[in-house]
């Protein structure tokens, strides 16, 4: 007898499930296109098989390739109709693609299979953002001037459009550098054309050298998007952004912020973590500093700054280390040689910070492998563990795979219900 797919998928050494394992490394490695390889090869071997379905269907709501999407996921129901984590992905995608009927049927058997997911999967309907009012989080200081919020980003997966909408409740001036990929965006946010603003940064691709464990297209990346914004703030005359990466969700209003934390000390820009560029308030010449610093660095390959950048990629590589070297390491360096000029958005000012890692405590309570969020008027609040007290976020950053869990923490903002804030932790937990 031929066991069917689902009763393979119960056991633990089926060399699927290790496919599986390997897929994620490689997302988490920022190779999404060896990870679809790997899932779409292992599927050749293991058709029907419901983990690897589920697994590529994940992988593309974070691709944004949501018809494919619910495409596999659908599969992966019908392969293992218990699995409640596949009919999570499924809802999620059809509800993207405003599949209501198909919707309410995923959602509904989810919560057949767990009913205490009722709380949540009821919420289907956006909630307009109520009038901002005086010191109210999402507030400006009228009498500054403003600070936008701005994307860089290639590609549309399903997180960025929750990213801008989370960044437009709180500010009213929200840009999008991007490509012909998400300019089906436009209609809800400021679009620009990346192109426009990729002259030195296609200069910078010819000097830089591959560092990294990560894919070289997605670290190449990383160090081109500072020139593009810096070109577009150049061209456009301004002195100060909040730049994001796609996968935070802000809770704050940018220039408010700025103003009552980093105004006052002159800096060229801001960390998180002293490391991190993913939420960084940035100056228009203090860009332009790095964005030189960096490209010396790699334009001479010679002089000791590229020399040490050399050993290091050496010594990580001798400890089987991942990473290398990131635009974060060129960050960090500069942040070590100029510190007056590096700000740190981690830091509890006025009772707020910034969230460094949605996965990683940093001193906040942790529910599994996520941080216990709580909402209140539609911004999180964590309990610090030391003070023993509720910290307001002005942001949450979704690294790795925390990405698929931005609609779903974005639907229990909008529910109200924080302590459903579980059920995402639990939701973590299952294979993706």
């Amino acid at each position: 007898m031929v066991p069917s797919p689902e009763s393979e998928a119960n056991h633990p050494e089926h060399p699927a499930l290790a496919t599986v394992a390997a897929a994620r490394r490689r997302l988490a490695g920022g190779d999404p296109t060896g990870s679809r390889q790997v899932l779409q090869e292992a599927l050749g071997r293991h058709p029907g098989f419901p983990e690897l379905l589920e697994s590529l269907g994940y992988l593309e709501l974070q691709l944004g390739e949501t018809a494919l999407a619910a495409r596999h996921l659908t599969e992966a129901c019908a392969a293992a109709p218990g699995g409640a984590s596949a009919w999570i992905g499924l809802a999620l995608a059809c509800r993207a693609l405003q599949r209501f009927p198909e919707f309410r049927r995923a959602r509904d058997r989810v919560m057949e299979l767990n009913p205490e997911w009722r709380d949540y999967m009821h919420v289907i309907r956006h909630q307009p953002p109520r009038p901002a009012e005086p010191g109210d989080p999402r507030a400006a200081d009228p009498a500054s001037p403003e600070t936008p919020v701005i994307f860089v980003h290639f590609g549309n997966p399903t997180y960025l459009a929750a990213a801008i909408e989370s960044a437009q409740r709180f500010n009213r001036r929200v840009i999008l550098i991007g490509d012909e990929k998400n300019a089906v965006l436009s209609d809800r946010v400021t679009h620009v054309d990346i192109a426009r603003h990729f002259e030195q940064a296609h200069a910078f691709q010819a000097l830089y050298e591959h560092m990294s464990t990560n894919h070289i297209t997605v670290e190449r990346f990383c160090f081109m998007r500072w020139f593009a914004l810096r070109d577009y703030l150049d061209r456009n005359g301004l002195e100060v952004c909040l730049y994001l990466d796609s996968d935070v969700l802000l809770f704050a209003n940018a220039t408010r912020e700025y103003h009552e934390r980093f105004a006052g000390a002159r800096l060229d820009f801001t960390l998180s973590a002293g490391s991190s560029g993913h939420t960084s308030y940035m100056t228009r010449a203090g860009l332009g500093r790095f964005c030189d610093f960096v490209w010396e660095t790699y334009a001479n390959k010679t002089g000791e700054r590229y020399q040490s950048l050399l050993r290091l990629d050496r010594r990580l590589r001798e400890a089987g280390e991942r990473g290398g070297i990131t635009d974060m390491t060129l960050l960090e360096l500069y942040k070590d040689l100029h510190p007056e000029r590096v700000g740190e958005t981690t830091e509890i000012v006025n009772g707020a910070t910034y969230d460094h890692n949605f996965n990683r405590s940093a001193g906040y309570e942790m529910i599994g492998e996520i941080k216990r969020v709580f909402f209140f008027e539609d911004v999180p609040f964590v309990r610090h563990l030391e003070r023993d007290r509720f910290i307001r976020f002005a942001s949450l950053h979704f690294q790795g795979v925390a990405k698929f869990a931005v609609p779903i923490v974005t639907q229990l903002r909008d529910s109200r219900s924080g302590a459903a804030i579980e059920k995402v932790a639990r939701l973590l937990a299952t294979p993706v």
